[in-house]
């Protein structure tokens, strides 16, 4: 039986698969299936399956890295539909800089200095 198959027997709905990572290392977070309903179903069996799956989104797609500051996200499978979503959540470090160039050195001096 197909994945798909096996996860609508269940009754299964929706799965979410997380995912969370930075400096060059990151993977799948957690599972999380529902029925129709919205009320959390466990994977059971089925969880291997869906992290190998949660893997193989994350390897195909170029823009879900873990480098650096990393990224977090979710994959959102509808069973019914076969559709996933997935949301990606860049980190970076941003700065601003600014220059002052009104002011001397006997402008921080205590007192006058001689050298």
């Amino acid at each position: 039986m197909k994945l798909l198959e096996q996860l609508k027997a269940k009754g299964i709905a929706k799965v979410i698969i997380t995912f969370d990572g930075s400096g060059d290392s990151g993977g799948i977070d957690g599972v999380y299936c529902c029925n129709e309903d919205e009320q959390e179903i466990k994977a059971g069996e089925l969880e291997e399956a869906l992290i190998e799956l949660g893997n193989t989104v994350i390897e195909r797609h170029y823009d879900i890295g873990f480098d650096n500051e990393g990224c977090f996200g979710e994959i959102t499978l509808e069973v019914e539909s076969g559709e996933i979503e997935i949301e990606v959540n860049s980190r970076y470090v941003e700065y601003h800089t600014e220059y002052y160039t009104d002011t001397k050195v006997q402008d921080y001096l205590k007192e006058e200095q001689t050298v």
